[in-house]
């Protein structure tokens, strides 16, 4: 092999330079994967990428065709993938574990067809393989046939954001490494690509060319690196609306789905974690994990989801129609009902989560959110009484919000005091006895003699239900509850035979023992109130603060909760503790100005938030900066790579001629019918001696162009022909206005 095909098939230095950069910018994405050990064991994707990179290289050096090249490297992918993901199979024998990894790939495709979690990372494994196999074979052929680096960049950013968006915020400076390595990249592209065409010219490339492209690149590098790390997080809230539909939440449960065995790198809660409440349920004692920091100035009892089909192991929600509301106002049909007020709280969430938490009747959030509601069952033939209620059963967010994302909340409570709830009868709307009077056809009869019993003095709904809250205490609170056996109601059984449990069996008994009595009741599930942070006075709700409560109807004043379980403090905003004080209620602007005070007090939970906004203020004026200055270079860009490409038209050598044939008529100097354009062009260079070069070479490139085979002028021809032609027609318009 002669020493220039051996030096054209290794490349230049810049070639060299660009892939050296992908292999870094991609190596980058993978090893935030690496770091995050997703599965055990550990297997090294580092290998897989760099086998990708050269295979790329040695296919595009080939020049194979493509219906050939790219099969041929999905092939060599696929082998290289059940090579390195049957790695994590302990068998020494190859066969061995390649079998293994088939039996749980197939068992995953038949857990995904019947949207069922997946068990086991192997259907993970491979997919981390094949997916970095496929990112640097495609990013290293548009890297060496294209001289286009923004397929493999935008290949790696999305492995990196996605893998980041599920890692706690330390990790987040992969991506600055990742941003300053891509810039690079992009600058050795562009160096490769003029090299191209400095050797397609025959000109030496200039060595002060590279140095100043080099400087600018640093530069340019410094600033984004710069405004990555100030600039807060953005988020758009349209998108992220639209995303949050049906099909948008179909796509996430499949992404749950297949992801269901690979454990969580930072807490997750989600809303379809408590679609059912049963007995025996011990999600009540987490820990002291912090969930939610909430502004207000009252404490609040804070629902996730409202239960209101009874079963003898537990708690479910009926159907619930499902309405999108933006950041304006759900209006709850509770103009019948008296002692109502408002009140408007801000919730820091400290985990990734998609629950809005709910103090009472839901009103309005500053975040879009869809509200889940019980549709009537049945209709009212008086126009006066209302056909449903406030039945709602869960608020969420259209889309999974970050920790520190805080959003406002405003809902109604009742203010009523005990002694109003005591004057109330036993008349109900159609659409509370619809659903919250249901129980089991097989309930046990003696709880609802024991019910009978316990209310034999009481009146009202209202002594009733005080009067069973009192007997309920005198059973004892343990936090480790167990089940009921099956076919057992488990309400008999906390009441006869375990006479113990925690929140979930103490709640539960209060409900289902007054609907025996035709008082209609539900279940909750939440937070309580939390402890009080000593420095700003906002409430700390913690995995431990999960609690399950009950609430009772009250003909025309509404739903009012109770604390059924022993030893809990009774808050404000449950029955026992009501007492109208007059106190306003927060507004958002009392909401806000709290929140600006948590700012400058460092407080727990809001503080490290509300400091990180207060610190890229300036992040967001050099975002602002730098976006006019992006925008004014695109322009640029556009402008010069359009006049390129219309320089480079196979037409524009002919539109320029005939220009020239033009303007010379003017002057009488019209091309005669027998003359070729050479005779013409050497007629005008005679008559205009100094500006002979310039209708030399008019004439010399539209002839090139006509009858060449490549009609396609180069940037350096587009250029020359153009400033030939300003010249050519500065002179035949001053002969023209008989100028000198």
């Amino acid at each position: 092999m002669s020493r220039a095909k051996l030096k054209s098939l290794l490349g230049s230095w810049q070639e060299w330079g660009t892939i050296v950069f992908l292999l870094l910018t991609l190596s980058i994405s993978v090893g935030s994967v690496e770091q995050a050990h997703w599965v055990t064991p550990e297997l090294s994707l580092m290998l897989v990428l760099t086998l990708a990179v050269l295979t790329g290289w040695i296919l595009c050096k080939s020049r194979l065709p493509v219906l050939i090249a790219h099969p041929l490297a999905i092939l060599l992918g696929a082998a290289v993938t059940v090579w390195r993901a049957s790695g994590i199979f302990a068998s020494p024998d190859l066969a061995s574990r390649i079998s293994q990894l088939a039996a749980a790939s197939q068992s995953w495709w038949q857990a995904l067809n019947t949207s069922q979690p997946a068990e086991g990372s192997a259907h993970f494994v491979v997919f981390l393989v094949f997916l970095t196999w496929i990112m640097g074979y495609i990013s290293t052929w548009f890297i060496l046939r294209r001289r286009n680096a923004w397929v493999g960049i935008c290949l790696g950013a999305t492995a990196l954001l996605v893998n980041l968006s599920n890692l706690p915020t330390q990790y987040f400076v992969f991506f600055l490494y990742y941003a300053l390595a891509a810039l690079f990249l992009v600058g050795m592209t562009n160096l490769a690509k003029q090299d191209d065409w400095f050797k397609d010219q025959n000109i030496p490339y200039p060595a002060k060319s590279a140095i100043n492209s080099v400087a600018s690149l640093l530069c340019l590098s410094s600033l984004v690196v710069s405004v990555a790390w100030l600039t807060p997080e953005l988020r758009i809230e349209r998108f992220e609306t639209w995303i949050g539909g049906s099909l948008g939440r179909t796509m996430e449960k499949q992404f749950d789905n297949f992801f269901a065995s690979i454990p969580a790198k930072q807490p997750i809660l989600r809303s379809d974690e408590k679609n059912a409440l049963f007995f025996g349920d011990s999600s009540f004692d987490q820990g002291d994990q912090l969930h939610f920091v909430i502004i207000s100035d009252q404490p609040l009892y804070l629902r996730t989801r409202m239960y209101d089909n009874y079963t003898t192991s537990g708690w479910t929600s009926s159907n619930a129609t499902e309405h999108t509301h933006r950041q304006g106002t759900l209006t709850p049909e509770t103009s019948e009902l008296a002692k109502l007020r408002q009140i408007t709280y801000t919730v820091v969430p400290k985990v990734k989560t998609d629950i809005l938490l709910n103090g009472g009747e839901f009103v309005s959030s500053s975040i879009p959110a869809s509200v889940r509601t019980l549709p009537p069952l049945s209709f009212s033939t008086d126009p006066t009484q209302p056909t449903s209620g406030t039945d709602t059963v869960a608020i969420t967010s259209l889309y999974s919000l970050k920790p520190d994302r805080h959003y406002r909340v405003t809902a109604s409570i009742s203010a009523s005091a005990p002694e109003d709830l005591s004057r109330t009868d036993g008349e109900y709307p159609s659409w509370v006895t619809d659903y919250y009077l249901q129980l089991p056809a097989f309930f046990p009869e003696r709880v609802r003699r024991l019910s009978e019993a316990v209310t034999r003095q009481a009146k009202t709904p209202y002594d009733k239900a005080i009067a069973i809250k009192d007997y309920l205490a005198n059973i004892e609170y343990q936090l480790e509850a167990t089940a009921p056996p099956a076919r057992v109601d488990g309400i008999d059984y906390f009441l006869f035979t375990q006479k113990s449990g925690n929140c979930v069996q103490f709640a539960s008994a209060m409900a289902v023992m007054l609907r025996s009595l035709g008082i209609p009741s539900r279940v909750l599930s939440g937070y309580a109130p939390g402890e009080t942070d000593a420095n700003t006075g906002n409430y700390v709700l913690t995995a431990k603060d999960s609690h399950a409560w009950p609430e009772v109807y009250f003909s025309g004043y509404g739903w009012v909760g109770f604390e059924a379980t022993p030893g809990q403090n009774t808050e404000p905003g449950l029955t026992d503790g009501i007492e109208d004080t007059g106190a306003v209620s927060p507004s958002a602007q009392s909401s806000d100005e709290l929140l600006e005070e948590d700012i400058g007090g460092g407080s727990l939970g809001i503080s490290s938030a509300a400091a990180t906004n207060a610190t890229n203020l300036w992040g967001m004026y050099f975002m602002y900066i730098f976006g006019g200055i992006f925008t004014l270079v695109v322009i640029i860009w556009l402008f010069v790579t359009g006049r390129e490409r219309h320089l480079a038209k196979p037409d524009y050598s002919s539109k320029i001629y005939r220009q020239m044939c033009f303007f010379a008529s003017l002057v009488g100097m019209s091309p005669r019918p027998q003359q070729t354009p050479l005779e013409y062009g050497a007629k005008l260079a005679s008559a205009f001696p100094l500006q002979a070069e310039a209708f030399g070479n008019i004439v010399q490139t539209y002839v090139e162009s006509q009858y060449s085979a490549d009609k396609k002028l180069g940037r350096w021809e587009g250029y020359r022909l153009q400033r030939s032609w300003r010249e050519a027609r500065r002179r035949l318009i001053r002969r023209r206005l008989h100028l000198r």
